[in-house]
């Protein structure tokens, strides 16, 4: 367990939970995942002035042909799923989503009638997205709209945030977390709620039956299952990355998240140790759907073993010198592909400049790594490096072993690989792996298991 989630744990033992009220919720899922989420590096948003000009612009004219559209006639889902630009991967000229496609197709299939609800993190829509036919841009519409409410909002009296504030921002202090619950805090609340009123009018209207949502715990997803969980519908939570006991979204959570209306009701999930880590506190098997990551399982065959996989993750020092010093040491013909977090490709150009200083730059790439789909470098991988990516358990269905940066989140990862897939600094010569690996991970890739028929006792169930 890393120190973030250590503290946190310890924070919750000295809290009344249940007094943290705003709005009559209990918004603890909130606060915990602000802070748990303090502990990554937060990046800015692909934004300027006229690019977010034209965004609320477009917005204004989404949301008023949405209202003209629902006066005439009002369209029946039995499907929302919202999503976002984080999870798009682009496949033979056309934008896909990693994580709904499989799910989109398969809702099809039982022929139901399915809308998504894009948001994205670039201020554009992906073009040629493949469900383009069935997207509503709805962040364009709450762009627009946050925008009116802020205006109405500074001459409103503003709610307030119930449970001991002065002794939660103690403790963080005391804990040394760089979070408080601050002005900032309190309007990223408003706008869960603003956003939940939005969804729940919205899912009223369009008689929505279940809702999907990817990564629950962001600002439009927590305000989505909020209206559901208020409206009766069912949500699930469709697994994106790795879901044990490390994440605190995913693991521990104490006996005031049962009720919480925060939290969806479902969770689907791509192996058994996710499916235990929630059970230990949601102590409901029927509402945790063992699934399969299907868009990757349909991908997974290997090509050839030419590169080296370094997948970085959003924190602080995302490339540290000893990481510098591995790539510097390796004396193979290799070469190592870095591929950048969806919230770090602005950096591109930051992380060539720390290459070409450090003389790798010949060894190294970068935007040839960044921005294809992953499976399409997959295929081409003999070993998977990196400090706690997902990407690890992805690698493994191409029989790719992973080489952690450190021993902790190797540790963390025992019950989701086989121990032959497990290599870490400083225990493992890196160089040794490579040399090993290019001979012994070959050949046939992992049996696919397809499970996405589960999603059948969510979509025909109640909440």
């Amino acid at each position: 367990m890393s120190g973030i989630n250590e503290k946190i744990l310890s924070i919750e033992k000295n809290l009344d939970l249940n007094k943290f009220q705003f709005k009559g919720e209990n918004v603890w899922p909130i606060i915990r995942m602000s802070i748990y989420l303090s502990s990554t590096k937060s990046t800015s948003s692909d934004s300027s002035f006229w690019k977010s000009a034209k965004f609320l612009f477009s917005g204004s004219i989404t949301y008023f042909r949405q209202l003209l559209k629902s006066l005439l006639c009002k369209s029946k889902y039995d499907c929302v799923l919202i999503t976002t630009s984080h999870y798009k991967v682009e496949e033979n000229g056309k934008t896909y989503d990693r994580i709904i496609d499989p799910v989109l197709n398969y809702l099809k299939s039982r022929d139901k009638k399915v809308s998504v609800w894009e948001f994205t993190g670039k201020f554009t829509y992906d073009k040629n997205i493949s469900y383009r036919s069935i997207m509503r841009p709805v962040h364009g519409e709450i762009y627009f709209l946050s925008i009116v409410n802020k205006l109405v909002r500074t001459i409103q009296k503003q709610n307030k945030l119930g449970g001991d504030i002065s002794k939660l921002n103690l403790l963080l202090k005391q804990n040394e977390i760089k979070f408080t619950l601050d002005a900032a805090f309190m309007r990223k609340l408003e706008n869960i709620f603003f956003q939940a009123d939005f969804f729940y009018r919205e899912m009223a209207e369009h008689g929505v039956k279940n809702l999907f949502v990817v990564c629950y715990y962001d600002v439009k997803c927590f305000a989505a299952v909020l209206a559901a969980n208020r409206l009766g519908i069912g949500s699930v939570d469709l697994q994106h990355g790795v879901q044990g006991e490390s994440h605190m979204g995913y693991a521990q959570w104490p006996d005031v998240a049962r009720s919480s209306n925060l939290l969806p009701t479902h969770f689907y999930v791509w192996d058994d140790n996710s499916l235990q880590t929630i059970y230990n506190w949601k102590n409901d098997n029927s509402k945790i759907l063992l699934g399969s990551n299907k868009w990757v399982l349909d991908r997974a065959r290997k090509v050839s073993n030419d590169i080296i996989l370094l997948t970085l993750q959003p924190i602080v020092d995302s490339l540290p010198d000893f990481v510098i010093k591995i790539i510097q040491q390796y004396n193979g013909v290799k070469k190592w592909y870095i591929r950048l977090h969806p919230r770090q490709l602005g950096e591109v150009g930051r992380i060539e400049t720390i290459l070409r200083n450090a003389g790798i730059s010949d060894k190294t790439e970068v935007r040839k790594a960044s921005f294809p789909p992953l499976t399409s470098l997959l295929i081409h991988t003999s070993l998977h490096v990196t400090f706690f990516s997902s990407v690890a358990i992805e690698a493994s269905y191409y029989n790719i072993p992973t080489y952690f940066l450190s021993e902790e989140h190797a540790r963390s990862y025992r019950n989701y690989l086989d121990k032959r897939m497990i290599f870490c600094y400083p225990l493992d010569s890196l160089n040794e792996v490579v040399d090993m690996v290019a001979d012994e991970y070959t050949g046939d890739v992992r049996d696919k298991n397809d499970r996405i028929g589960v999603l059948d006792s969510f979509i025909d169930g109640t909440k």
